[in-house]
């Protein structure tokens, strides 16, 4: 769901310029169990989203988690948080665009050399970072919002619209 926000995210950069931020949080680590389910609900995103994704890795080489990218994720976040920016993007490129299994210290570290990430630290630092695991299935997309010192949470699909109106709702201009 990340990746197919991407639309989205850019539209609000270009509508209203710095007056909104967006940050990346990463969810509970998920196990997967029943590759073929994954593959059927990427394929109903690719649609939803109407962004590029290449469902085939849950056929050919699907991940058993997402432990390892998170715990990547959360230590590149603490040696840059520009440059983790970057990183989850091509992550999430390279897993869902590109059908790739970045569940793989080789590749993700690739891509962390790539975005000009310190790799030796990230090697280091991954393995003292805490990630939490769910027992249930997350089935709904969560969005938080946070508007004028107050939190809006969004479950579901969100739609460029949904935020906008939130935003009219303060009286938030586009920018020039």
């Amino acid at each position: 769901v990340g990746f197919g926000l991407y639309p989205i995210r850019y539209q609000l950069k270009e509508e209203y310029g710095d007056k909104v931020s967006i940050t990346d949080a990463v969810v509970a680590v998920r196990e997967f169990d029943q590759p073929q389910q994954m593959a059927q609900k990427w394929q109903d995103n690719a649609s939803r989203h109407e962004v590029p994704i290449d469902s085939s890795i849950w056929n050919s080489d699907p991940p058993e988690s997402t432990e390892l990218s998170n715990r990547v994720f959360k230590a590149a976040r603490e040696q840059s948080g520009a440059l983790a920016e970057k990183f989850i993007r091509r992550l999430r490129i390279e897993s869902i665009a590109a059908g790739q299994n970045i569940e793989d210290e080789e590749k993700l570290m690739e891509i962390a050399r790539e975005v000009g990430l310190d790799t030796r630290q990230l090697h280091r630092d991954w393995e003292t970072v805490a990630v939490s695991g769910s027992r249930r299935e997350l089935d709904t997309s969560k969005t938080t919002i946070h508007i004028d010192g107050e939190t809006v949470t969004q479950t579901g699909y969100l739609h460029i619209d949904d935020i906008k109106r939130m935003l009219d709702q303060i009286e938030l201009e586009e920018s020039d």
